[in-house]
């Protein structure tokens, strides 16, 4: 029997109600799996110095290496598991992935011939080697992308392309690392995926592994019977990623037979709110963002969030709890304050205490 864990990676004290919405429902339907919960002190203290687009799949690399699980589960701290994760737990694959939201063309220039564009926030890695590779190539990658681009480049080889980055973030890229860097990045994955091998944090060499084995679990979308991500808010008719395609979608969940499924059919085994969560500005600006959410759902699937999956009551009763910082009450620091405050705090080397901070549970 495979050594299975999972991880849920929360990097903000306004995050607490949904982290522990997505570990008490990820509990709920594997009460046999162990689930490692980071929370924000954990996160300011051993992660924070990373950068933001690979803090989780670092975690998720050392954590997968100290307990020499076989696969992780690596889940955001805005999902819901709604199900057991079968296809996942059943899974003989190098990393097992599900779909973005829908992209025509792929971001990285791929043809449709190859692995569609994946969301990295429901994952699987059943190969430790995948996910030392995928930690190494997210920073060359960089913004906006980072570990969502490094694992569908992973699979699919070098990109034609790379996605233009907000001119803001690319003056600080090229200040910081230099303009040849910034321009040889294709040149820098190529490389890496042909052979040369990196440096890792204690000095060994990285290499990509051969052969990488990949699935994605709901593609193609239109015959899959299930759902893992952000595609069950966009549907088959019609489909937009805006919030008038999302709130149409939403509003007709069903619950049949204890699950919970789209109007087009298909079972929603993990939901996902996915809207760039993290690059909130204000309070006010997460605040409305979750308010929407909750707006959206109707009684039938808020009744199956708290009853079948262990969710909060705070979701039947249609309000956010207002977040606290160190549980000194409402908190008049900004959203992005905290992150860069958080930032800023002083780490151990990667190296120092990985491998035993974290939240471990079974139920």
């Amino acid at each position: 029997m495979k050594n299975i864990g999972a991880l849920i990676f929360n990097n903000h004290p306004a995050f607490e109600e949904l982290a522990k919405n997505a570990y008490h429902s990820f509990i709920k339907w594997h009460p046999d799996l162990d689930c490692h919960l980071i929370t924000p002190e954990i996160y300011s203290l051993y992660y924070a110095k990373y950068v933001p687009g690979y803090q989780k799949t670092i975690a998720a690399e050392c954590i997968m290496s100290a307990h020499k699980y076989d696969k992780l589960i690596v889940l955001g701290a805005d999902t819901i598991t709604t199900a057991r994760l079968d296809e996942f737990i059943d899974s003989d694959e190098d990393l097992v992935g599900s779909l973005d939201y829908p992209q025509e063309p792929h971001p990285f220039g791929y043809s449709k011939d190859q692995h569609p564009y994946m969301n990295a926030d429901v994952v699987c890695y059943g190969n430790l080697d995948v996910l030392v590779a995928l930690n190494f190539l997210a920073p060359i990658i960089g913004p906006p992308l980072f570990e969502q681009g490094a694992q569908n480049i992973i699979v699919n080889g070098t990109p034609p392309l790379l996605p233009e980055i907000d001119p803001g973030i690319k003056a600080k890229v090229i200040k910081r690392l230099g303009q040849d860097y910034y321009d040889q990045r294709i040149e820098k994955i190529k490389g890496f995926l042909n052979g040369k091998a990196g440096l890792d944090w204690d000095g060994s060499n990285i290499k990509v592994p051969e052969n990488i084995s990949c699935r994605v679990i709901d593609y193609p979308y239109e015959p899959s019977k299930v759902v893992y991500n952000v595609r069950s808010k966009v549907g088959l008719s019609n489909p937009k990623t805006d919030d008038e395609c999302y709130e149409r979608n939403i509003v007709k969940f069903k619950v049949e037979d204890d699950k919970l499924i789209t109007e087009d059919g298909k079972h929603i085994k993990v939901f996902h709110i996915g809207e760039g969560l993290g690059n909130n500005k204000t309070n006010k600006g997460f605040e409305n963002l979750i308010q929407k959410y909750l707006n959206w759902f109707n009684d039938d699937t808020k009744k199956f969030f708290v009853e079948s999956c262990n969710c909060s009551g705070w979701i039947t009763k249609n309000k956010y709890p207002k977040w606290k910082f160190n549980g000194i009450g409402n908190v008049t620091i900004e959203f992005d304050e905290l992150k860069q405050l958080m930032a800023n705090r002083e780490s151990p080397e990667k190296n120092e205490g990985f491998d035993t901070v974290y939240y471990k549970g079974k139920k």
